[in-house]
């Protein structure tokens, strides 16, 4: 029986301090003695935290996307409902294929569930999604050349705005260290500055787009040298050409991370205090998602304290465990976020990659939670107590009746939690394979 610690959306594969990401089909070595590896094939539009892409291979172009074109165009109103007349279309075909390919997927991971053959993980599936992807990419290049037979001399000198926009959207999504997948131009726009405020800081956002994009660019140039690589690639990790290969896209991620974590220090500096904090909470969020990102307690503590039922006594103890709650978990956030940084400093992090347009997470633990002592196991171990602890202080001071109001725990799948969820414009399809050390799959 597997132990409940879970994979994580972002525990990253940090053999080398690299996580290996589209370099093609993937084969898994045996893992060490003891250890199982998990191999979660996820298909279909995939959410990303923080993302204006509806997610998937390549990652769809999202609502939230489009309406952001329409204001770096300067689009008139006529021009936007011509826009999401096109992006209907563009949707209604983009979701027809990814169902299609999560179909297809569905089906030959059947058959590996009950041959084993590592020839389906390594062939027939990179396969299917090349073939799907293709057709995604046509997909999104009919739309955006649409798009541009909307616009007039003046807003086609604005494209490449829109350009960068993309290319932020799909390839920051590709990022796993910790602060890379930050895109601070989303952050900014969410905080709904004023324009004073935002004539301050545009300079610097205008700088980082610049920086940002020619970053995103030399990490893409290394990434599609791996895509176009033929055959599988084995996690070899003594091979010189894949050590080499992963130090260059580590150090490509790396200038990525810094660029944002740069910036981000730039533009905090010139927002007054109140406006500064909710900045660094939402990069914080973006940056380390699994660890600043709202819980269930959390999410019931908010919900609770707006009961317009309570009493005096219920809202005063329930006050009292926030702030209790809001202290510990402070804490915890801290050495949480610090022993991440680190272990991505070290390079002894287990991982996320990208295959063939979708995405495979890979994860090493033991099958005993009580020998964990893997410093961010030990804190995420530390939050989910917490969380318990918490959930249960609430429960004896609400009624039964408030009880039922509260939200519903996380769902949970054969194998531990759902870690990726659907944005409203698709959906996920999860599996999990277990490969323990002797080569087998069940």
């Amino acid at each position: 029986m597997l132990g409940t610690s879970n994979l994580r959306s972002q525990s990253k594969l940090m053999q080398y301090g690299v996580a290996v990401s589209l370099l093609g089909s993937i084969a898994l070595s045996q893992s060490a003695t003891g250890q199982a590896v998990f191999v979660t094939e996820t298909t279909g539009p995939v959410a990303v935290s923080g993302a204006r892409s509806g997610g998937g291979v390549g990652g769809s172009v999202g609502a939230a996307a489009v309406k952001d074109y329409g204001k770096l165009l300067n689009l008139t109103d006529d021009q936007k409902e011509m826009l999401e007349a096109l992006h209907e279309g563009y949707r209604a075909t983009y979701l027809e294929t990814s169902r299609a390919q999560a179909s297809e997927i569905r089906e030959v991971l059947s058959g590996f569930n009950e041959s084993h053959d590592m020839s389906i993980i390594q062939d027939d599936i990179p396969a299917i999604r090349q073939r799907y992807g293709n057709e995604i990419t046509a997909n999104e290049e009919a739309f955006f050349e649409d798009l541009k037979l909307l616009l007039s001399d003046e807003q086609l000198e604005l494209f490449p705005r829109v350009e960068r926009h993309r290319r932020r959207d799909t390839l920051l999504r590709r990022g796993f260290l910790s602060g890379e997948s930050v895109d601070l131009i989303d952050i900014v726009n969410d905080m709904e500055l004023s324009d004073g405020l935002r004539e301050t800081i545009n300079p610097e956002l205008d700088r980082y787009e610049m920086d940002i994009d020619r970053a995103l660019l030399e990490k893409k140039a290394l990434t599609d040298d791996g895509e176009s690589q033929s055959g599988v690639l084995m996690f070899n990790f003594e091979d010189e050409e894949v050590q080499e290969r992963v130090a260059k896209t580590r150090e490509a991620s790396v200038r990525i991370r810094n660029l944002n974590e740069s910036f981000a220090r730039k533009v905090k500096l010139l927002l007054p205090e109140a406006e500064a904090a909710k900045f660094t909470h939402a990069f914080d969020v973006a940056a380390f998602p699994d660890v600043y990102s709202p819980t269930h307690a959390s999410k019931c503590l908010d919900t609770a304290q707006g009961f317009a039922d309570l009493t005096t006594d219920q809202a005063e103890q329930i006050a009292v465990i926030r702030e209790s709650y809001e202290r510990e978990a402070s804490a915890i956030h801290e050495r949480w976020a610090r022993a991440k940084r680190s272990q991505e400093e070290d390079g002894n992090r287990g991982g996320f990659l990208a295959a063939g347009g979708g995405q495979v997470i890979i994860a090493m633990r033991t099958d005993n939670e009580e020998e964990v002592t893997d410093p961010v196991e030990v804190e995420r171990k530390a939050k989910r107590e917490l969380d318990t602890r918490t959930n249960q202080k609430l429960a004896s001071v609400l009624t039964t009746d408030q009880q039922a109001k509260l939200p519903e725990a996380p769902k949970q799948h054969e194998g531990g939690e759902t870690f990726i969820s659907s944005d409203g414009v698709g959906f996920s399809f999860e599996r999990t394979v277990e490969i323990r050390s002797d080569g087998d799959g069940r």
